[in-house]
């Protein structure tokens, strides 16, 4: 299972994917933009194109993760394995956790996220660590009423 990474409005051509225009992953993307009636991703002859919009998506054995282009750290645009790209995604994947904790009254804790973006994990893995965390918490008390 492979990740990709994009920021919102990046461009990543598909042979850097490996892929061409008519690879099934391009296909499903252009499925899925239809059956919702808006472009989630623009998909150019030679090239994809991140929107406005942030999320994942998953496409057969890839994972497309979409992260926010705002106040982020480091450079989306650097080396996949350099510092700044990892400073970046890091940066933007807090920012989102913080939207999302904002608008949608998900509890996430910084002693949570910490650990988390740490590893190398794609926002469908992370939001499941953190649901995870989260039901822990509300079930801990049933079980082991004496602890605190």
């Amino acid at each position: 299972m492979s990740t990709i990474t994009l920021f919102e409005h990046q461009k990543c051509p598909y042979d850097e994917l490996g892929w061409g225009p008519r690879h099934p992953a391009v296909a499903q993307i252009e499925r899925l933009n239809q059956t919702c009636g808006v472009e989630l991703v623009r998909l150019g002859h030679n090239h994809l194109r991140a929107t406005q919009f942030v999320g994942v998506i998953r496409v057969g054995e890839t994972t497309l993760q979409i992260l926010p282009k705002i106040d982020f750290k480091g450079s989306a645009d650097a080396q996949t394995d350099s510092i700044p790209y990892r400073a970046a995604l890091g940066s933007a994947t807090r920012n989102l956790l913080y939207l999302l904790s904002y608008t949608q009254d998900l509890q996430v804790k910084e002693q949570d996220v910490s650990p988390l973006l740490a590893q190398r994990s794609d926002w469908f893995e992370l939001l499941t660590r953190l649901f995870a965390l989260n039901l822990h918490r509300l079930i801990k008390p049933c079980y082991y009423p004496h602890v605190v």
